[in-house]
């Protein structure tokens, strides 16, 4: 197998090579044919990418060791003002809380996790006038607001209101937390902006901060993000506006030169370290302070909560929109005003009710916070693990008490009482900046077993950190051979295409497809085999005819959205079957299966009578764009398809247990979250990557010149890795002229090897 070892940031978030044949000798790369090559790094996880700050950039105050004062960012909330502090009246402020302690055992290397976090999908609920925080019981308060997630929130919420809005439309449904930013105007049109339901709130622990010294996050915890009435730029170390799929960050809405026609987003980050005194602060912030690069947290702030990160997003915006905050007004006539400098963001938390199998209400927010942050895993939003960790382990699953009267830990504990946690919610205050009474003290955490999970070798998921699968072939024994001998490196496995209509690995042609992955195996050439699962190839071998050519005579408009249909009722079993049997009869085989690979959304989706070309022609020419809401056209069933990839998936791994999915759209980002089967049946998110892909020209055109790659297919994976899944490079090659110019071919190796690294 193909290798070398990459550095020393690699982590188990893997980017997966796969090159076609005629690729020439790597350079000066030496590689054993024991070894695997790793070109992953921790780059690639992209909201550790938005988070991460220089630490110029962070809010703090420098001063000598025996002077030094700490207070959060200088930010203000109409009126609302920062209390200055004299040096003389308080102590000096020592940094370093929460950080692992030396010589201690971490919970990092527990893992083997850099990271540890879970994510909650965020619902666009309402838009109001309101604000609980700082207005309780007005309903006409300053400005206009975009309000997430829980549906019951008004001007006079408490927490027992919002916990007896009993579910939320975010995911998970469990999520009663409220969220809510400045709602964003188009002065252009008049009509405001309304934020998607991708949007997301991260809950994470990052190096080097230590997730065993995590607090609970208490019930009816009021923060404020960032500033209303700034005077001058905020830090994108708090807040930012950015396109996703591009790493510029702006402290304002990108204006002029600086539009891009790209999904933009506002990222809000919220301060993580507590004074434990307060659920609110004396203004809703001074309660919290951010932690100082590698130095931890202050003294002053010593309780380490869960890093809340909000990314909003708004989808495209035109290029001549011209669009504000409804904050922005406030300030718009200070010197160094720019539209969305205001952007800020205010969070009530509530517990997240969940119940066992045994119906024991928890809370599980608080089970997140056990097994994906103190035991450092990345989940998804059911809170189970989204990627294997390195050592191993399986995850545990901690479910801890619902406390909607938590203690504060900054201040003398007063007794807890023993009885369980009711159904029926109590009282609570009003959340305005007065939140009087006391809490009775914090239960302890019980103990986490941690199973140890055999890894299944040579499985994707138990690769170890330093390591990549180098995949070479186009089907065929004779050149996968010249490679070894041409290269002198032997790669980690074939690849091989199918067609789904035959129940076997072969495509109806003269490639013995079964052949060549025996000879493979049996001469130890390679662990892995790479199969395409193909609907659309050959849909005349299923008797659906073709959809491409409308001339001919087995044209059928919507011949692979019948295939799918029947695929999901069950009219292909026995050959998913057969299918099935082919690989567990190879047990020292470890398929990576893409099922459907290259899947299209108008390919697999369109079931309409016309010419598929035809009839988006036709939407187009109406102003419609069918892939802003595909669910609209009756013609656009995308659930096809996805119905189908969860029936063979689900089939399969009941019969086969070499075998690792992937869902591989073709490049684009509305196929890959339209079509997005899900993350429970799909281990790993597939991607061809091209020459063209990577800035370069194709039979004389480009589609991203000048550009590292292509935006498209970046905001594609990102989204890829927003699911938690990992990244595979599914096809690389390079299309001429780089095909037959040894010298384009080898920039077109430098620049896919660079997005690898990134």
């Amino acid at each position: 197998m193909a290798t070398h070892v990459a550095g020393e940031s690699a982590m188990n978030n893997r980017i997966l090579l796969r090159l076609l044949l005629g690729f020439p000798k790597r350079r000066e790369r030496h590689c054993g044919t024991s070894a695997r090559a790793h070109l992953g790094t921790e780059q690639l996880e992209a909201r550790a990418l938005l988070s991460a700050t220089p630490i110029a950039d962070l809010p703090a105050t420098e001063s000598n060791s025996s002077s030094m004062i700490f207070g959060p960012m200088s930010m203000q909330e109409g009126g609302h003002s920062e209390p200055t502090l004299s040096q003389a009246s308080v102590a000096p402020i020592l940094w370093g809380e929460g950080l692992s302690d030396p010589g201690q055992p971490s919970a990092w290397d527990q893992t083997g996790m850099p990271l540890g976090e879970f994510h909650s999908l965020l619902n666009f609920s309402k838009r109001d006038t309101i604000d609980p925080l700082l207005a309780p019981s007005n309903p006409n308060f300053w400005h206009a607001h975009d309000f997430f997630v829980n549906p019951s929130v008004s001007e006079n919420s408490t927490l027992a209101s919002l916990m007896q809005a009993g579910e939320s439309a975010a995911a998970p449904t469990n999520n009663l937390s409220v969220y809510w930013v400045p709602s964003l105007l188009n002065t252009t049109t008049g009509d405001f902006v309304t934020p998607l339901d991708s949007s997301i709130a991260y809950y994470a622990v990052q190096k080097p901060l230590e997730p065993s010294k995590i607090v609970d996050m208490p019930a009816g915890l009021s923060i404020i993000a960032g500033s209303a009435m700034p005077s001058e730029r905020q830090s994108t170390a708090v807040m930012f506006w950015n396109y996703i799929g591009t790493s510029t960050q702006y402290d304002h809405i990108p204006q002029g030169d600086e539009w891009q026609d790209l999904p933009l987003q506002a990222v809000i980050m919220f301060p993580q370290f507590w004074d434990g005194k307060s659920l609110e602060g004396t203004n809703f912030k001074d309660h919290m302070a951010y932690d100082r690069g590698g130095d931890g947290g202050p003294s002053s702030h010593p309780y380490l909560l869960p890093e809340l990160q909000l990314q909003i997003h708004y989808g495209h915006v035109p290029e001549d929109a011209s669009l504000v905050l409804t904050s922005d007004s406030m300030t718009a006539d200070r010197p160094d005003y720019a539209p969305g400098w205001s952007m800020h963001a205010d969070f009530i938390h509530t517990p997240w009710p969940e119940r066992d199998v045994e119906g024991n209400l928890y809370d599980g927010f608080a089970r997140r916070v056990n097994d994906n942050l103190r035991w450092p895993t990345v989940a998804g939003t059911d809170g189970n693990a989204a990627r294997p960790n390195p050592m191993g382990l399986q995850q545990p699953f901690t479910p801890a008490p619902l406390v909607l009267n938590p203690t504060l830990p900054g201040i003398d504990s007063h007794p807890v009482s023993d009885r369980p946690p009711a159904d029926v919610l109590r009282d609570v205050p009003a959340m305005g900046p007065h939140f009087p009474g006391t809490r009775p003290s914090r239960p302890l955490l019980h103990s986490r077993p941690l199973p140890v999970v055999q890894p299944r070798d040579p499985s994707l998921e138990n690769l170890d950190d330093g390591q990549t699968v180098m995949i070479v072939g186009q089907t065929f024994q004779d050149e996968y051979i010249d490679f070894i001998d041409g290269t002198g490196l032997v790669p980690s496995g074939s690849s091989h295409y199918s067609t789904f209509y035959l129940g076997q690995i072969e495509q109806g042609d003269d490639s013995p497809n079964a052949e060549f992955l025996d000879y493979v195996r049996e001469n130890d050439l390679g662990d892995y085999a790479m199969v395409a699962l193909s609907f659309k190839d050959n849909t005349p071998a299923g008797g659906y005819g073709q959809m491409i050519n409308q001339n001919a005579s087995d044209f059928n408009s919507n011949a692979i959205w019948e295939a799918l249909n029947d695929i999901r009722n069950g009219a292909w079993d026995a050959q998913i079957d057969s299918f099935s049997e082919i690989m567990a009869d190879r047990p020292q085989t470890q398929f990576l299966l893409r099922v459907g690979y290259e899947v299209s959304l108008l390919l697999f989706a369109y079931n309409g009578d016309q010419y598929v070309v035809d009839w988006l022609d036709e939407q187009a020419s109406a102003g419609v764009n069918v892939f802003e809401n595909p669910d609209a056209f009756p013609e656009l069933d995308r659930s096809a398809f996805v119905d189908a990839y969860n029936h063979i998936v689900d089939r399969i791994e009941s019969r086969v247990s070499n075998v690792e999915f992937g869902f591989h759209p073709v490049r684009g980002y509305n196929d890959t979250r339209w079509l997005y089967p899900g993350e429970e049946n799909v281990d790993w998110v597939g991607f061809s990557v091209f020459n063209n892909d990577v800035g370069m020209e194709v039979n004389g055109t480009f589609n991203a010149e000048g550009l590292r790659l292509d935006p498209n297919l970046e905001q594609s994976m990102d989204f890829a890795q927003l699911q938690g899944h990992e990244i595979v490079i599914a096809e690389a090659t390079a299309q001429n002229p780089a095909a037959s110019d040894p010298g384009l071919f080898i920039d077109y190796l430098d620049r896919l090897d660079d997005v690898v690294q990134h």
